[in-house]
């Protein structure tokens, strides 16, 4: 299960909510099919239905930008492991 740590400290809103769940959703069925459309792509969600895709998540994160509504959508790689823990160090 994907978990979204922000949700502590931020408001999400219900639309963003909907996007989260339809991007969890692509990021299970990529990671189980290597040979989805979308194994080693960004994906951006908005309103429910994926409306970005591409090689970099700067290239996702501008298409959603110019949709006008970037605030409410999801940006993610579609075949990451986000249930993966991973613990970062630092050093003095």
């Amino acid at each position: 299960m994907i978990t979204l740590k922000v949700r502590d400290t931020l408001q999400v809103t219900e639309e963003q909510e909907k996007n989260w769940q339809v991007a969890q959703r692509i990021n299970r069925e990529t990671r189980a099919n290597p040979q989805s459309p979308y194994t080693g792509k960004y994906v951006g969600v908005l309103h429910q239905q994926v409306v970005a895709v591409g090689n970099t998540l700067d290239k996702v994160c501008d298409q959603l930008d110019a949709l006008g509504d970037d605030d409410q959508g999801v940006a993610i790689e579609a075949n990451a492991d986000y249930d993966r823990k991973v613990m970062f160090w630092r050093m003095p």
